[in-house]
This record gives structure tokens, C-alpha cells and sequence, in this order.
């Protein structure tokens, strides 16, 4: 009878490469798995952006005087479903809607920092930061409209 002899040696590389490979093929899905996520996260992101700045173009608003003192004016093309007035103690809303030239009176308070129209578009509502309205200091000491 003759013996088999197994050299160890042999086994020792085999076993390296398979758990190399092992190694390389969970770390090839956690790198893919996070870029997938990455990339959809972006493409959301700019999606958004897109969308809030294209409703936007349309959006406007201006402070003006009128006959009972400040008013904040539409000055856009869209109709405004309210407004969020930023102030450093929090917020405050203003129900609209208020249409393309429309006003909305308004007694400004020294804590004013800036208006934020939001439209509704196809029920879902974008706030347009970017074209709202942001108090000055004249507006804030009543300078801007003198009743």
C-alpha cells in the first residue's frame, strides 16, 4: 500500500487567494452599494432644485407703501398660497393667497428679517427663498413708509 502524502505547503496559498477574493468581492458591493445610494441622493437633490428654482422664475414679491402703511406687493406671475415671515425670535405665517399684483398690509417689526413666498404647484408646495423679500434697516425703523 502506498501513503498519500499531503504537502501543507500547497494548502497555505490556496486558502490566501480564496479569501482574497472573498475580501475583493464584499468590498466591490460595499463600494457599488454606496456610490448606487450616493448618485440617487445627488439626482434627488438636483431634481429638487431644479424644480423649486424653475417654479420659482415666476415668483416675486416687493415691499411697497400704500395707504394704510407697508404692504408686501406680488410682483410675480404666480399666485402666492402664503407667506413666511423670518424673524429672530421664529416665524410667522400669512395666509394667501395673494394673486400676481395683489397686495397684503403688513406692520413690520424690528425683529423682520425676510419674507418667503411659497406656491403651490400641482399640490405640492416650493418655497421661493431666493425671491422673496429681505427687511433693511429703513424698512425695520418704519423709514420706508411714513403713514
Amino acid at each position: 500500500m502506498k501513503s498519500i502524502v499531503f504537502n501543507k505547503r500547497g494548502i497555505s496559498p490556496i486558502i490566501a487567494t480564496v479569501l482574497l477574493i472573498v475580501f475583493s468581492i464584499v468590498t466591490f458591493y460595499g463600494v457599488a452599494n454606496w456610490t448606487n445610494k450616493l448618485v440617487k441622493k445627488s439626482a434627488y437633490d438636483v431634481t429638487e432644485y431644479t424644480e423649486n428654482d424653475l417654479y420659482c422664475g415666476s415668483v416675486g414679491l416687493a415691499l411697497d407703501c400704500g395707504d394704510t402703511g407697508a404692504v408686501l406687493r406680488n410682483s410675480g406671475t404666480l399666485t402666492i398660497k402664503k407667506i413666511i415671515i423670518r424673524k429672530d425670535s421664529g416665524v410667522e405665517e400669512i395666509s394667501g393667497p395673494l394673486e400676481p399684483g395683489g397686495t397684503q398690509s403688513l406692520l413690520i417689526e424690528s425683529d423682520f428679517t425676510s419674507a418667503i413666498p411659497i406656491v403651490s404647484i400641482e399640490n405640492r408646495e416650493y418655497g421661493c427663498a431666493n425671491r422673496g423679500y429681505v427687511f433693511s434697516e429703513e424698512d425695520k425703523k418704519g423709514d420706508s413708509c411714513v403713514v
